[in-house]
């Protein structure tokens, strides 16, 4: 659902091409707000990347013949910034 405002309501906002634009009511979706969706989406996608790191870690390395003593978790700052290496990556 974030994605589909993102991606409908930012293309209009981004993109009005060569023509005059005619008269459309504003839909009172400014660019805050679109970037605050997107912050959003970001936290929780971030959230959850820290939970299920934090919860699978130690069993993968239990099954690998690791010690999980030696796991150390991710904090909410490393887990967010791996989310946005990996969008920059497959994007």
């Amino acid at each position: 659902m974030v994605f589909n405002v993102l991606s409908n309501y930012g293309m209009k906002l981004v993109q009005k091409g060569g023509a005059k634009a005619m008269n459309t009511p504003d839909t009172g979706l400014t660019f805050l707000i679109l970037f605050f969706i997107a912050l959003f989406s970001l936290f929780i996608r971030g959230f959850l990347v820290y939970f299920t790191f934090n919860a699978i870690g130690p069993k993968l390395l239990e099954n690998h013949g690791g010690d999980a003593t030696n796991f150390r978790p991710i904090t909410m700052v490393e887990a967010i910034f791996l989310v946005i290496l990996v969008q920059n990556l497959v994007n």
